[in-house]
C-alpha cells in the first residue's frame, strides 16, 4: 500500500498553531499568516532541509543558555534591519542609542519599564540587560515589562524576543498608543504609570490624532496640544504622564527639529523646562537611525 506523503508546509503550520495554543498569553498570533503550505514560495524540500538542519543541534535547556538563542534572535533582527534599511526605522533603534538611554536611565531589579512605542523590544531588553551586567537578576522584572506597538509584525517580533531572552513574563500589547493606550489604571481613572518610561517613537508622525487629543480622556495634552504635522511633542507628553509621581524618569528620541521649531511646540518646551521636567539633551549625530538621515537627540 503506497504511504501518503507528508506536506511539511501543512504540518510545520500544525506544529506552530500548536505552540500558540498551548501559550495564548504570550505567542498567540506570534506566526502570523506566513504561507507555510504554499509550495512555490516554501518547497517541502526546503523545508525538510531546515528542519533537519536544525533537528541536528542541540538546543535544548540542558545544552544551552536562553541568552544564546536570544541574542541569536537579536542577531537576526538587526541582519533584518540591515537589509531593509529605510523599513527597519519603523521596528529597529540601533542598539548604541539603547545602551546611551538605559545608562542614563540606570533601573534597578524590580522596577517597571515602559516603552510605548516598544517595535521589536529592544529598550526592554536593553534595561534587562542593564540590570544584569551589574549582577541583578532579570527574573525580577518578570511582570514589570511592558509595551504597546501598533505594528502586528513588530508586535509579535517583541514578544518572541522578550520570551528567547528568558523573560517570561511581561505584558506587550498591540495598539494606537496616541489614539487609545492600553495601559491604563482604574484606580485612579488615569494611565498606569512606570518607574522607568523609555521610547524611540516614530520622527515626526504626520495625522497621530489629534482629534482625539482636543477631548483627550488621559489629559495628556497638559503642557499644548501639537498641530497634526508632527506627533513629536504628543509622544513626549504621553510619556511624562506614564512615568510614577516623584520617582518616574524617562529617555525619548526625537529629530532635532523638534528642539526648535516655533508655534504651540516652542510653548510646549517652554512649559517643559519652566515646570522643571528636562534633566539633559543630547545631540546625536546623522546617520545613526535607519530610513533617515536626520540628526536627532
Amino acid at each position: 500500500m503506497r504511504e501518503t506523503p507528508v506536506n511539511v508546509g501543512t504540518a510545520l503550520q500544525n506544529a506552530l498553531r500548536g505552540i500558540e495554543t498551548a501559550n495564548q498569553r504570550h505567542l498567540y498570533g506570534v506566526f502570523g499568516d506566513a504561507q507555510w503550505t504554499n509550495k512555490d514560495r516554501l518547497p517541502d524540500a526546503l523545508l525538510k532541509d531546515l528542519i533537519e538542519h536544525f533537528s541536528a543541534l542541540k538546543l535544548g535547556n540542558n545544552q544551552v543558555k536562553s541568552d544564546i538563542i536570544g541574542d541569536a534572535y537579536e542577531y537576526l533582527i538587526k541582519q533584518f534591519a540591515d537589509a531593509t534599511n529605510k523599513k527597519a526605522g519603523e521596528f529597529y533603534t540601533p542598539r548604541s542609542v539603547v545602551r546611551l538611554m538605559v545608562e542614563i536611565l540606570d533601573p534597578k531589579e524590580g522596577e517597571t519599564i515602559y516603552d510605548p512605542a516598544c517595535g521589536t523590544g529592544g529598550m526592554l531588553l536593553g534595561a534587562v540587560q542593564h540590570v544584569q551586567d551589574t549582577c541583578g537578576d532579570p527574573r525580577t522584572f518578570f511582570g514589570k515589562l511592558f509595551g504597546q506597538e501598533r505594528n502586528l509584525t513588530a508586535a509579535s517580533v517583541a514578544r518572541m524576543n522578550l520570551l528567547l531572552h528568558g523573560i517570561e513574563d511581561f505584558s506587550i500589547e498591540r495598539g494606537d498608543t496616541l489614539r487609545s493606550p492600553i495601559f491604563t489604571d482604574p484606580a485612579t481613572g488615569g494611565l498606569a504609570t512606570f518607574d522607568y518610561v523609555i521610547a524611540n517613537p516614530p520622527f515626526s508622525l504626520k495625522q497621530w490624532g489629534r482629534e482625539i487629543w482636543e477631548s483627550d480622556p488621559w489629559g495628556r495634552a497638559f503642557a499644548g496640544l501639537p498641530t497634526d504635522r508632527s506627533g513629536d511633542f504628543a509622544w513626549v507628553q504621553h510619556m511624562v504622564s506614564s512615568m510614577a509621581f516623584g520617582s518616574g524618569r524617562m529617555a525619548v528620541v526625537l529629530p532635532q527639529g523638534a528642539l526648535f521649531r516655533g508655534g504651540v511646540e516652542g510653548n510646549i518646551r517652554k512649559y517643559l523646562l519652566e515646570h522643571d521636567f528636562i534633566e539633559t539633551v543630547i545631540g546625536l549625530a546623522h546617520n545613526l537611525f535607519y530610513g533617515t538621515g536626520l540628526a536627532a537627540s
